[in-house]
């Protein structure tokens, strides 16, 4: 249960979530249902006019959340120093990751499971939307991209590259334009 007041958003046994970066106008962040602890968003790509992701950088505190419903596909990259989580799984037990900068997880549209948090930690998160990724498959000939299972702990030089580079893009002052963020952004369903 998520309970509103403007600039500020309380979930449950959290402390609030400022939303003042993002514009008085700009709705809360979707992405916040899939933070493992108590989060306060660093950047976010909501207010540009890229087609078919939201890219965020979270700086999040140790804490726990329970399962979450998300409407699109969210691959999530660790920045900054290595952390320590554990995820539930499909049997209810927890299992423990430590993961270093650069590691990356993948979480399906859907329900994504319950996750821990022992350590106060960076992360990147992109989501992409269900049409977008269909569009991918389509210009690719490729059919029907394989929808993304829940994973953890990845190490993929190639999507961390892609990530580094859009949060480059949205937080430069001259940024090198939509066309840029399109060309990195149709790599990523392929490949997760």
């Amino acid at each position: 249960m998520e309970i509103q007041i403007p600039n500020t958003i309380l979930f449950p046994n959290r402390r609030p979530i400022n939303q003042a970066n993002l514009g008085a106008t700009t709705p809360p962040s979707p992405l916040l249902a899939i933070a493992p602890g108590p989060t306060q968003i660093i950047s976010s790509s909501a207010s540009l006019s890229w087609q078919g992701l939201l890219l965020e950088k979270h700086q999040t505190s140790p804490g726990e959340r329970g399962p979450a419903v998300i409407d699109r596909n969210v691959i999530t990259m660790l920045t900054a120093s290595p952390a320590r989580l554990e995820h539930r799984t499909v049997t209810g037990h927890f299992v423990e990751t430590v993961n270093r900068p650069g590691t990356l997880m993948i979480a399906p549209m859907g329900t994504v499971p319950g996750i821990r948090l022992h350590t106060s930690s960076e992360f990147v998160h992109c989501a992409l939307e269900e049409g977008f990724t269909l569009g991918v498959a389509d210009e690719l000939d490729r059919g029907q991209i394989s929808p993304p299972a829940f994973r953890v702990g990845i190490q993929d030089k190639t999507i961390r590259r892609i990530l580094e580079l859009l949060i480059e893009e949205l937080e430069t002052e001259r940024p090198l334009g939509r066309l840029f963020v399109d060309s990195l952004a149709q790599e990523l369903p392929g490949r997760s």
